[in-house]
């Protein structure tokens, strides 16, 4: 079934990944063949409500500029129309405090 819809075209898919505890590469590498599939018949993945862990994982495997990360779920939908304004997470001001505040800081909204 799953197959099926994909197949369908222009899925627009939005993650919730709050409730996520961990994220390793091996996840990873499942948002990235699920986004591939997706961008293949032309629809998109958003992720949403990430923890300072997973944003960190993301930098260190240099996937922060392939995967798309927001705020919350309405920036995450609106990234999926052209006409929105869009607020993501500025990663660079998260690696930069990061490194100035220790593994406790928390992404930055940038508008």
């Amino acid at each position: 079934m799953r197959g099926r819809i994909v197949k369908t075209g222009k899925i627009r898919l939005a993650l919730d990944l709050g409730h996520l505890h961990k994220l390793d590469t091996t996840g990873l590498g499942t948002l990235l063949f699920a986004l591939a599939k997706l961008r293949k018949t032309g629809g998109n993945l958003a992720l949403f409500n990430l923890r300072p862990s997973h944003i960190e994982l993301l930098t260190e495997a240099r996937l922060e500029t392939v995967l798309e990360v927001f705020h919350d779920e309405q920036d995450a939908i609106d990234s999926f129309f052209p006409d929105r304004k869009l607020k993501r997470y500025d990663i660079l001001q998260f690696v930069e405090s990061k490194r100035l505040n220790g593994p406790a800081s928390v992404p930055v909204v940038r508008k």
